[in-house]
């Protein structure tokens, strides 16, 4: 079989599997692929880059490193910088999680940068933006974390590019209750939640709904924190969200501590 014929119909297919979550299913099919291709074979970008996407749903971010590296080596040959920029991006998140915190901010530093100044993709370099930002989160280094997001905020709603605009608020809001400003991050909260609108049931909307729990949870009020969190626990095992789901139990058990249960 052809690869234009595989790019017109089983690529198709994976694609929508990605899309869908269903990264076990995506990655068997692009196994098939890879072997049918052979290691002789011509490097296809998309399989490269839909390989690493199944790694990044699956969280094997130990394979996600291996085989990125190898396509960034070769993506960065083929004249393709839609394709680089999108692997620094996973090699960004995979270092990130396995904390190889250097390398991790090298590699999305040079994301923003493609997309910013080689593809003029504001989204995307926003997208890498917020993910620098939650890196100097996770090292509780908050005045740099608070910098990225307000900057990228203000790209995001002068563009009005509203998924972002709503992920960076939530993210900054999460800055602030744990850097200790309670107060300012109820109304980042409310905002996001008026920039996702119709899009408060995906993931963003998801991760809304934890961390106005745990703003209520920390502020003294289990009830109102336990009325969010019972829906979006539902939410995280419908979509195989295994952290999200640890999360929502975490606050959870906290909550019901709080009121002697």
């Amino acid at each position: 079989m052809k690869m234009e014929s595989l790019e017109d119909s089983e690529l198709g297919v994976i694609k929508l599997l990605l899309e869908n979550s269903s990264y076990a299913e995506a990655l068997a099919r692009l196994d098939a692929l890879s072997a049918e291709e052979g290691e002789s074979g011509p490097f296809s970008p998309e399989v490269a880059l839909y390989r690493l996407m199944a790694f990044h749903g699956l969280g094997n971010w130990g394979l996600c490193i291996q085989e990125g590296e190898i396509a960034l080596d070769r993506a960065l040959s083929g004249g393709r910088p839609e394709l680089v920029g999108r692997i620094h991006g996973h090699l960004g998140v995979a270092q990130l999680r396995m904390g190889a915190f250097r390398e991790s901010e090298a590699h999305f530093r040079a994301a923003i940068h493609i997309h910013l100044w080689e593809l003029n993709d504001i989204a995307g370099a926003l997208r890498h933006q917020r993910r620098l930002g939650i890196l100097f989160l996770g090292q509780c280094l908050w005045a740099q974390a608070r910098h990225e997001f307000l900057t990228a905020i203000v790209s995001a709603d002068k563009l009005s590019i509203t998924r972002e605009s709503a992920g960076l608020r939530i993210n900054l809001a999460i800055t602030l209750i744990k850097s200790g400003n309670l107060e300012k991050a109820l109304p980042l909260l409310d905002e996001a939640e008026s920039s996702l609108g119709d899009d408060a049931g995906n993931w963003l909307g998801l991760l809304l709904r934890l961390v106005r729990a745990n703003l209520c949870r920390i502020t003294g009020h289990p009830t109102e924190a336990l009325e969010l969190l019972a829906p979006a626990l539902q939410t995280t095992r419908e979509q195989h969200y295994s952290r999200e789901e640890a999360i929502a139990l975490e606050y959870m058990g906290d909550c019901y501590l709080a009121q002697r249960e």
